[in-house]
């Protein structure tokens, strides 16, 4: 079963590009491998470009993407936020181009955390 989520660049201008992701999309899943293979803006931003995606993988080029289902761009994180949730997507990722990092969020709230690699680390 596909744990549902959303992968967005913000710019900052505060506008937006994302795209859907379907497979693994929790932060043990999708959140870890974002914070570890995902940390090059350009490369963040080709991928997105590509579409929506069945999964992305370590190494980009084996990202599985959907034919014909483009990104989608957003105005303002609040037009992100209404994409995301109101598709029933679980999880929000956003790798903003202003503070250099990947922050999640998991309800319309609003209500990001920064994450990165070490925030997987096992205790």
């Amino acid at each position: 079963m596909g744990t549902r989520a959303r992968i967005a660049y913000r710019y900052s201008d505060g506008s937006c590009i994302s795209s859907y992701h379907h497979w693994d999309g929790y932060l043990q899943g999708l959140g870890a491998l974002l914070t570890e293979s995902y940390t090059d803006p350009k490369l963040i931003e080709k991928c997105i470009h590509k579409g929506n995606a069945s999964v992305w993988r370590k190494d980009s080029e084996l990202n599985e993407y959907y034919d014909n289902e483009p990104c989608t761009v957003h105005k303002d994180t609040n037009n992100l936020l209404e994409t995301a949730f109101d598709s029933c997507e679980e999880y929000l990722y956003v790798y903003s181009e202003k503070l250099k990092t990947w922050r999640f969020c998991i309800s319309t709230a609003g209500e990001f955390v920064s994450i990165n690699k070490d925030s997987f680390l096992e205790e």
